[in-house]
């Protein structure tokens, strides 16, 4: 789950020795690797294992641990382990995603938002409006028709619009749903 320790993400007290923290990976990788699922256990497995590693690549390694150890002594500002912003020292600021779980979406679709998608089909309408465009007014020449180069006109203009309108809307969207 994000937002939790590494010493809690392998089970272990913040005093274990390397060999102790080790041995806690170990088993948590027999047990959680994807490897042995399947179907949905599977992709629970890899998300799982995926923390797993991310602990064990800090807590195996000396100076990492110390450096990390060094974070956790640091107050945390915003909402805490649920996600937030937190001083990691050296005026850097780490950013703790929110539970995927929360919002009933994988983190992985909007890693570090709540708002919702802009259907691809919209952001694709303006480009499939100038590729129409494009195509009429190039049947109009080769027609010698001016009524169906007036309609690529018309289309060529209504896509220059969309290629403005959708992305504001999109900001729009994302402005409501931040409130």
């Amino acid at each position: 789950m994000a937002g939790r320790s590494h010493y809690e993400t392998l089970g272990v007290a913040r005093a274990a020795t390397a060999a102790e923290v080790r041995s806690a990976y170990l088993a948590l990788a027999r047990r959680h690797h994807p490897d042995r699922h399947t179907g949905a256990d599977r992709v629970t497995a890899e998300r799982r294992m995926q923390r797993i590693n991310a602990a064990w690549t800090v807590l195996g390694d000396a100076n990492r641990r110390e450096a990390y150890d060094r974070t956790l002594d640091v107050p945390t500002v915003g909402p805490g382990p649920k996600g937030g912003f937190r001083a990691t020292g050296h005026g850097r600021v780490e950013f703790t995603p929110l539970d995927d779980t929360e919002y009933g979406r994988s983190t992985e679709e909007h890693p570090y938002t709540r708002s919702r998608a802009v259907p691809r089909w919209a952001t694709m309408t303006p480009f499939g409006l100038f590729a129409l465009a494009l195509v009429t007014l190039f049947g109009g020449v080769i027609l010698n028709s001016r009524g169906v180069m007036g309609l690529g006109v018309v289309v060529l203009a209504v896509s220059a619009i969309a290629f403005f309108v959708i992305p504001l809307l999109a900001l729009s969207a994302s402005e409501r749903d931040r409130r």
